[in-house]
């Protein structure tokens, strides 16, 4: 399944997406009024940038980048007003998680913090991340294990997230 965010006006749609069948994925901008599509960035070789989140102000686009290995990181790619990248993607550091798989990086209202899902020891839990990285990630302890594609509200005081449930039987 191909992940896309919409720029707040609507005019835009950012996906992931490749150039070949066999080449890795990669941030693309798609025009809605139109259907043109060009790369935002390169990306380093043997890596993919997935699951992009346009910030509310649509300055900045989250996402992630699968460096292999079952690791990937956050990264925010700072926008010109006509869309162009500006400078180089930025990764968050991360203290303390580093050698893990982070999803679904989605921005708080502030454009200063996200909420990202990381799967440390076996299982996926949501964590507010400041994007300056001077912050510790904060678990966000009372949504539990297992969940995912986290959402936040317009102002910030709601949450929607998806909740993985295992139901494992033996048939006969």
């Amino acid at each position: 399944t191909r992940r896309s965010s919409d720029l707040p006006d609507g005019k835009w749609i950012a996906v992931e997406d490749a150039e070949t069948p066999a080449a890795w994925l990669g941030l693309y901008l798609v025009s809605v009024e139109n259907g043109e599509k060009r790369k935002l960035i390169a990306q380093p070789e043997r890596t993919a940038d997935l699951q992009p989140a346009f910030s509310s102000n649509g300055r900045q686009i989250a996402f992630t980048r699968d460096i292999g290995r079952g690791v990937s990181v956050v990264e925010v790619l700072p926008l010109s007003p006509v869309l162009k990248a500006e400078g180089p993607p930025l990764a968050i550091p991360l203290p303390g998680f580093e050698n893990v798989i982070v999803s679904y990086p989605r921005w708080l209202p502030d454009g200063k913090n996200l909420i990202v899902s990381y799967n440390r020891g076996g299982t996926d839990r949501l964590w507010r991340v400041s994007t300056n990285g001077r912050e510790e990630p904060k678990l966000l302890t009372s949504f539990g294990d297992l969940v995912s594609y986290p959402v936040a509200s317009a102002d910030g005081r709601e949450l929607a997230f998806s909740r993985i449930v295992e139901d494992t039987n033996i048939w006969a």
